[in-house]
């Protein structure tokens, strides 16, 4: 009998196991964001998600979206890559070869090349310098 109860109890528990259950959001033109064909995206350590698309920059606070594009500073407004710099500067690769930085709510254009940004990386605890990746320039590192 102790056996029979003890199964029985075990079949209960298990059946009120459930495994992780996601839930997604889709976020669309309609939502706010510049264009549904995404190139990157990246948190910075704000928690703000940057989203590159073919029409501009997008800021995500969580339930808005803020779209920048070259009437706002930024050398393209095809963004192919990004990344946040040890200093909390946000770097954005552009289509045609153009890089733009972000410091204190700012713009700024970096440089071009005629070439497709396809990366930016940073190395190193210690460094300052990082690289980024031409598609048809080869290897740049910014000091």
């Amino acid at each position: 009998m102790i056996k029979k109860i003890h199964f029985i109890a075990l079949f209960l528990f298990m059946t009120n196991s459930y495994s992780q259950e996601y839930r997604f959001n889709q976020y669309t033109t309609d939502d706010g964001i510049s264009q549904n064909f995404i190139y990157t995206i990246n948190q910075d350590m704000n928690g703000y998600l940057w989203v590159g698309t073919g029409e501009g920059l997008c800021k995500f606070d969580g339930k808005n979206f803020a779209t920048f594009t070259t009437a706002d500073g930024l050398s393209e407004d095809v963004i192919t890559c990004t990344f946040e710099s040890k200093d909390g500067t946000e770097w954005f690769g552009h289509n045609e070869g153009g890089i733009t930085n972000l410091i204190d709510g700012n713009f700024y254009q970096v440089k071009g090349d005629n070439s497709i940004i396809s990366k930016i990386n940073g190395f190193g605890e210690t460094s300052d310098a990082f690289f980024f990746i031409s598609q048809t320039q080869g290897l740049y590192q910014i000091v």
